[in-house]
């Protein structure tokens, strides 16, 4: 199946209005043939339109077709959505492969028709996958950060307020100049695996990923240059 086909005609692309006004006018008397020619549409989906009309049907668009189709009604891709923002937001983001289980057992679980290749696959096809992104653009595949249980536990309000206030007090009682401070940080190889991706928030600036430990890094230290402003750490 193709997931980025692009219609290149017109043909079918035909407003509710214009079609409606089309099937009112053949109603008044008008004949199929001079209808269609009016309205631009082509004659025999005028002709099921006044057939739908007349049994009383409502006439859809084409959009609103396609949605009857989903396997998941809005409310509950919505809902779907909904966890996955929260697993990555508590560092527990969820792969494409969980997330296509989840949905095929979802599915299951609440007695909704899925296609067969999902009941074969025990998981979703990766064509919904695609299709259930394109929908919420607010989440979408990212590379996440390793990190390790105990600093994700660590890293919390508590903890950063205490290190600011120990760093505050250092600078009020030995009044360090700014050319004496300098930023400090670790780096080398590390021996954990790299996460595969995952399906994240849009636009959050991290993704992390909890794992048991982030690997062994060499004691090795690269000192930069850059000077700090002791009015931006005081502030």
């Amino acid at each position: 199946m193709v997931r980025t086909y692009k219609k290149k005609t017109t043909r079918g692309q035909v407003s509710t209005s214009a079609r409606q006004d089309a099937v009112d006018a053949v109603l008044k008397g008008c004949s199929l043939r001079k209808a269609a020619e009016s309205f631009q549409i082509v004659k025999e989906t005028l002709r099921r339109a006044v057939e739908k009309s007349r049994k009383g049907k409502e006439l859809k668009s084409f959009s609103d077709s396609c949605k009857t189709r989903q396997v998941f009604s809005e409310a509950e891709e919505l809902e779907l959505t909904e966890y996955v923002l929260k697993a990555s937001r508590i560092g527990f983001p969820l792969d494409s492969k969980t997330i296509r289980k989840l949905s095929y057992q979802l599915a299951e679980k609440n007695n909704i028709s899925f296609p067969p290749s999902w009941a074969v696959n025990g998981m979703a096809g990766e064509d919904w996958l695609s299709g259930f992104l394109k929908r919420h653009e607010c989440i979408s595949r990212r590379t996440p950060e390793a990190t390790s249980l105990a600093r994700a536990t660590a890293f919390n309000k508590t903890n950063v307020e205490a290190f600011f206030e120990k760093l505050q007090d250092l600078y009020s009682r030995y009044s360090f100049p700014p050319e004496r401070v300098y930023n400090l940080d670790e780096t080398g190889l590390t021996t954990s695996q790299k996460p595969q991706k995952v399906v994240a928030e849009v636009g959050a600036k991290q993704v992390a990923q909890v794992c048991r430990m982030n690997g062994v890094r060499p004691s090795q230290c690269v000192v930069s240059s850059m000077q700090l402003e002791m009015h931006c750490h005081l502030s």
